[in-house]
């Protein structure tokens, strides 16, 4: 395990249980206090949930919605054991820093193929979920923020 996935585990651990609170210079100082749900998505399945980025989700199916909450008992599972045993409703869409900062342009006609296959498109950077910061990609989604 490198260094780098083990900070993003202990991020993703204190994400979990609290509210995040940081500071931000260009909010002159002022602390911003930011719960679980404003910066991560729940996807779920089967009694077992992980969370995602916010921007991470390219696209839902219809019908596929309802797998986007928390319920009570259901058991977290890290993203790769997640994939594992959800492979046959998941895609994994590998997407480089470029394309994530929007400096080079994401395929629209291979996320237009993909989304045909009718399963939930995660864009991924070497494996691991990723938020797409750019806005120039579209991202159809139902609203899953709630």
């Amino acid at each position: 395990m490198t260094t780098m996935n083990t900070v993003v585990r202990c991020v993703l651990a204190l994400f979990v249980f609290s509210t995040i609170s940081y500071s931000t210079t260009e909010a002159k100082g002022q602390v911003l206090k930011l719960k679980l749900k404003d910066v991560m998505d729940v996807v779920e399945e089967k009694g077992r949930f992980t969370y995602l980025p916010k921007r991470s989700v390219l696209h839902i199916p219809k019908g596929m919605e309802a797998k986007f909450h928390k319920s009570k008992g259901s058991k977290y599972l890290r993203f790769d054991d997640f994939y594992k045993k959800n492979q046959l409703c998941i895609h994994k869409f590998e997407v480089s820093k470029s394309e994530i900062e929007g400096e080079s342009k994401i395929s629209e006609e291979r996320l237009d193929r993909l989304r045909k296959i009718g399963k939930i498109i995660i864009a991924v950077n070497n494996g691991q979920p990723t938020s797409i910061i750019s806005k120039k990609i579209k991202i159809d989604l139902t609203d899953i923020r709630k």
